[in-house]
């Protein structure tokens, strides 16, 4: 039976299986000893004034309280307002005050420190680390299906963060076609990877609910590393592995990854950008056979929408893996820069996981959902992402509308640039942005990460052999550091444009 809330999702686990190990963090609990926990939130938070459609903020590092947090903010009817625990104060105030959170969830640290960026509304705050000693409450808010279930912010091409909405449904029907796409059942343990402020974050928490399986957060020390994050594969016996693909290209690329340590996954799913092929080949070998290899695609606005599972023929070659065909009940199309329909051009996303638009953004919202171009009466998402749709009803991913630059007039997509660079089995990592140049319009340039020693006309030359002259960067910086990440682990595109716009 299909669940109304996410928090419902806890509620009957707990029911069914009371001493299945429910998170394995900094402490372990039961699911029902997280089912009490998440009832004492819901009940304070009540008791102090949070009412059904609030907001709350959650301000503290991933851990077995914080994610009893969320379900307890959900249950007492409100929404949950991750704000990333490494951000600048002065963001996650922002944050705060965008949203007008009503209370605050924060270990000691974290809440002293955005104190003084507060907004006039919160009403209280519970520290994350002492949720034992509330007094113990049954649910209060009940949310429903349309309910708002939580505020993620994410950044768009200017950096300015805005609050994307997702209500219990939207989120349900990914969790629910997630892990039956999966098989997920009770004895699967699922690492827990992503922070909670990323939208990646939310197939872990709740398919794991939703099957009563064991979530794993990753200790932050085993996240930097690929043998450490491996070992904790092994230590755990993770049997479902959900990251951006960087997280697993360290497992080929830092040495000291063996094929033991990995024993026990049976399925392995990334998101959030493109892998490169030969380093995604390399991973198939270290891992078991019958091992399941899924490429999962979309935007924080409709969670996944698009999937592929990885076959050998993929892996053959160095062609980009296809984002895949739609989810059951996610219709796509794709759509020309005259507005017809057609195989070429930036995808349309409609269906249940389609976002209402941005908290209190009704000009980006109405930019973003657009109405149903098949003429029902519901809004589809315009996704910005390039695709082209092959004869078999799959997508591949071309690259960002608005990464598209035009150089001498050519139109161009730095994705395709980077793709070039990555057949050089040397390479680690690229990334190539586009600068703005008065003569040309645009400049290509790379960011390269190479163990092996790497001249700047090596790597030009390996584009200029698969691809027009046009296209091979102006400048490449070579380096052995890794590139910046973001919070959520993808390459700071940000960071490195500012980097090449000064050089």
């Amino acid at each position: 039976m299909t669940a109304l809330s996410l928090p419902e999702l806890l509620a009957r686990s707990a029911r069914g299986r009371p001493d299945q190990r429910a998170v394995v963090a900094d402490r372990t609990l039961t699911y029902a000893e997280l089912d009490d926990l998440a009832g004492r939130v819901a009940g304070a938070l009540a008791s102090r004034g949070v009412k059904r459609g609030d907001r709350v903020g959650v301000f503290a590092p991933k851990s077995a309280g914080a994610i009893a947090a969320l379900y307890g903010i959900m249950r007492a009817g409100a929404a949950y307002v991750p704000i990333d625990p490494a951000s600048p104060v002065a963001r996650a105030g922002h944050i705060a005050r965008d949203c007008g959170i009503s209370a605050l969830v924060a270990d000691a640290e974290h809440r002293e420190l955005i104190r003084p960026e507060l907004p006039d509304s919160v009403l209280t705050s519970l520290d994350v680390d002492g949720l034992d000693s509330l007094p113990a409450a049954d649910a209060t808010g009940e949310p429903g299906p349309q309910d708002l279930a939580y505020v993620l912010y994410t950044s768009g091409s200017t950096g300015s963060p805005k609050g994307v909405m997702i209500s219990h449904r939207n989120a349900l029907s990914f969790v629910e076609w997630a892990a039956a796409e999966l098989g997920c059942g009770p004895d699967d343990v699922f690492s827990s990877h992503a922070p909670l402020h990323f939208d990646l974050s939310v197939f872990d928490l709740y398919a794991c609910a939703l099957v009563g399986g064991t979530l794993h957060p990753l200790p932050a020390d085993a996240m930097s590393f690929g043998e450490s994050s491996a070992r904790s594969v092994a230590e755990r016996g993770i049997t479902v592995w959900y990251s951006v693909p960087s997280a697993l290209v360290m497992w080929v690329t830092q040495g000291g990854v063996e094929p033991s340590m990995l024993s026990s996954l049976r399925q392995v799913v990334f998101a959030g950008e493109v892998f490169p092929t030969p380093y995604l080949r390399k991973l198939r070998g270290l891992l078991p056979t019958g091992t399941g290899l899924n490429n999962w695609y979309g935007p924080t606005e409709t969670n996944v929408c698009t999937y592929h599972v990885v076959t050998d023929q993929d892996l053959a070659g160095d062609s980009p893996i296809p984002i895949g065909r739609p989810c059951a009940g996610y219709p796509c199309e794709v759509m020309a820069e005259d507005g017809s329909l057609g195989e070429e051009g930036e995808l349309l996303v409609g269906g249940p996981a389609v976002t209402s638009g941005y908290w209190a953004d009704p000009q980006k919202t109405a930019a973003a959902l657009v109405p149903n171009p098949r003429g029902g009466q519901d809004l589809w998402y315009r996704t910005g992402d390039l695709v082209v749709r092959r004869p078999d009803g799959e997508y591949l991913f071309l690259g960002r509308r608005d990464h598209q630059v035009k150089i001498r007039g050519y139109r161009v997509e730095p994705g395709e640039v980077e793709m070039a660079i990555y057949s050089d089995e040397r390479i680690k990592e690229a990334c190539v942005i586009a600068i703005e140049d008065e003569r040309l319009g645009h400049d290509l340039v790379a960011f390269v990460v190479s163990a092996d020693p790497l001249t700047e006309v090596e790597v030009k030359r390996t584009v200029a052999s698969l691809l027009p002259r046009y296209m091979v960067p102006a400048t490449v910086h070579v380096r052995t550091e890794a590139l910046p990440k973001t919070s959520t682990g993808k390459i700071d595109r940000l960071a490195l444009a500012r980097e090449g716009t000064d050089a």
